[in-house]
C-alpha cells in the first residue's frame, strides 16, 4: 500500500455507512453539507463529507470540503491530511494547495 492509499484508508475508517447512494443522491448530500458549512455547523458538515468520502474515496471535492470543516474547527493537522488526499487525487486543481 503506497502513502496515498494509506492516507485515504486512514481517513476512511472514521465513519461506516452501509447503503451506497446514486450520484444524484450524493450530489444532494454534498449540497446539504455545503449548506451546513455555510451556516457554521462545521462538525455536522464534516460528518456529511466524511460519509461521502467513504462512498467515493476518489472524489477530491469531498476531501477538500472535509478539510475545510476541520480547518474551521481548529484541527489543522486533520485538515492538512484531507487537503493532502485531495491534492493526491486531483493534483491539477490548485485550491487543494491553498
Amino acid at each position: 500500500m503506497n502513502n496515498a492509499q494509506q492516507e485515504l484508508a486512514g481517513e476512511a475508517t472514521e465513519t461506516t455507512l452501509v447503503t451506497p447512494l446514486s450520484q444524484p443522491q450524493m450530489d444532494a448530500v454534498y449540497a446539504y453539507g455545503r449548506q451546513l458549512f455555510s451556516a457554521g455547523s462545521y462538525q455536522k458538515a464534516e460528518d456529511i463529507f466524511a460519509g461521502l468520502c467513504l462512498f467515493n474515496v476518489a472524489q477530491a471535492s469531498y476531501w477538500q470540503a472535509k478539510g475545510e470543516c476541520r480547518s474551521k474547527r481548529g484541527d489543522h493537522h486533520g485538515a492538512y491530511r484531507c487537503f493532502s488526499a485531495a491534492s493526491i487525487i486531483s493534483p491539477e486543481e490548485p485550491q487543494h494547495l491553498l
